[in-house]
């Protein structure tokens, strides 16, 4: 079974992709070895020849999908989510089930199949026996490359964000972590994430169907993109205060409860599991402190939730008419090519913009002491996150730089050899043009059509005699068709013959 490396970019590998985008709205999963019948929702746009009995026209019928679906942000892969997500959820379930027998409280009821969309994060539906009819959802997670906290710390920090009672947070009913992966459990919302709210979707669904090709796009008016985005920031402060990051905001780690947007997943930053949108961010050089991702993250989500889909690019620089000035001022500030060439701004400073001004209020303190001990570990985690993010970026640019002139050379290399053409194409004419005013002056053997008589036409004119001094040098005609060297060495021999 084919094992699948951490990588900042893993699920967008080139695989055989599906889900084509604004084409089909699901794709059943396929065998590798092509055993199984596709089944197709949309099957008048599938072709004949897609069977599993002819595999080669099938591949190359995939193939034709690739410009489609790369620049989605939602993909699958059939190799990976067949056989390795069986393989991860039969692991995660056993990590699961040897944590629950120390905590008789919690059962399993059901795991959930593609409910997210990283590969090494699986949930489950649990339920706790004390309360049968609560819902709950339990994650399990394996830890990323960005994950330099020793046991001891990793685990006084799940315990100390597990612990965490925020207005803006949503409170975890339990967390524990161990050098396989962390678990968390959270309870189960009914309307689901700022995903599904803005994609109109339910939460149960697999992910695919719910974001790979929406129905429809839901924004937030004004008032609500105000409020949600002023409660996500105080979130974030908080975190970024105390030491901690977030890593990976986005529309699915949000939820409403309460008429309160509040944050999920906040232990993907001690986890060191990759950002969703680091595909993006590793190419903008500004991007260099944990505290800039969570900004440039926060800046994607305000986008989604103006719009109502998701932006799939680096930069923005062009927004709708339709969109407020002083929200557009926001979004500009975080995520057009300027404001990144030239620095995202602070948590600090997105509080302080009008913008959120008219949505500030009162905030409950929250008690919440970090050791000191923890606060340098999670000091020296945050500078091996930003050394490695920074060596990453160097890596592309220098990667750049050697596509750009090896693109300069072989543009210089074609135009030598359009330059080569074009002589060699002059060349070609001078000599027909020249063979051409030749044939015209002279005519192979015989005597073409004289009226006169006087002279053969092979038989030029004679040229006029040369003057002398000795006197006046009488030349033989002399053909005009032969060499110049020959005619000039006959002048020559004849004038000397008359002067001695």
């Amino acid at each position: 079974r084919t094992k699948v490396p951490w990588s900042s970019t893993s699920y967008r590998s080139p695989a055989f992709l599906f889900q084509p985008k604004q084409r089909f709205s699901l794709l059943e999963e396929v065998s590798a070895e092509y055993s199984a019948p596709m089944s197709w929702q949309d099957k008048g746009a599938v072709p004949s020849f897609c069977c599993p009995g002819r595999p080669a026209e099938t591949e190359r019928f995939l193939q034709t999908f690739q410009p489609e679906v790369l620049p989605n942000r939602w993909k699958r892969f059939w190799m990976v989510m067949t056989e390795n997500n069986k393989v991860l959820t039969e692991t995660s379930l056993q990590h699961v089930s040897m944590v629950f027998r120390s905590e008789p409280e919690w059962e399993i009821v059901e795991p959930l199949l593609d409910f997210g969309w990283r590969i090494r994060k699986q949930y489950f539906s649990i339920k706790s026996k004390s309360d049968t009819k609560r819902k709950y959802v339990l994650s399990w997670m394996a830890l990323g490359p960005d994950q330099h906290l020793n046991e001891k710390d990793l685990t006084s920090a799940v315990k100390l964000l597990g612990s965490l009672q925020h207005p803006y947070i949503q409170p975890v009913s339990m967390s524990c972590v161990s050098s396989n992966g962390g678990l968390v459990i959270y309870d189960y919302s009914e309307s689901g994430t700022l995903r599904d709210i803005l994609c109109n979707t339910k939460p149960r669904l697999p992910f695919l169907k719910k974001y790979g090709n929406p129905k429809s796009h839901n924004a937030f008016e004004l008032s609500k993109i105000r409020v949600f985005g002023h409660q996500i920031l105080i979130a974030l402060k908080f975190l970024h205060d105390r030491g901690f990051y977030h890593g990976s905001i986005h529309s699915g780690n949000a939820v409403i409860s309460g008429g309160k947007c509040k944050i999920l997943d906040i232990f993907n930053g001690i986890q060191g599991v990759p950002c969703l949108l680091r595909p993006y961010f590793i190419q903008i050089k500004k991007i260099q402190t944990v505290e800039n991702i969570d900004v440039y993250c926060f800046g994607h989500l305000l986008y989604e939730m103006t719009f109502g889909a998701p932006l799939f690019a680096t930069t923005c620089d062009n927004l709708p008419n339709s969109c407020a000035p002083e929200l557009r001022s926001v979004i500009l500030s975080i995520l057009s090519k300027e404001a990144l060439r030239n620095g995202v701004p602070s948590i600090s400073d997105l509080l302080q913009h009008p913008f959120f001004g008219h949505a500030a209020g009162e905030v409950e303190k929250v008690h919440f002491k970090v050791p000191t001990q923890l606060k340098e570990s999670l000091k020296k985690m945050r500078e091996l996150i930003e050394a490695r993010l920074k060596e990453e970026q160097k890596s592309i640019r220098h990667s750049k730089r050697i596509s750009k002139v090896q693109a300069q050379l072989s543009s210089e290399d074609e135009k030598k050899k359009r330059s080569h053409e074009r002589r060699k194409k002059h060349n070609l004419e001078v000599s027909s043009n020249a063979s051409g005013e030749r044939s015209e002056t002279s005519t192979p053997t015989g005597v073409s059509s004289n009226t006169n008589g006087d002279l053969p036409a092979s038989t030029p004119i004679p040229p006029p005699p040369l003057p002398c001094l000795l006197g006046t040098l009488m030349l033989p005609t002399v053909p005009l068709l032969r060499p110049p060297c020959q005619l000039l060495f006959q002048i020559l021999q004849v004038g000397a013959e008359q002067l001695f």
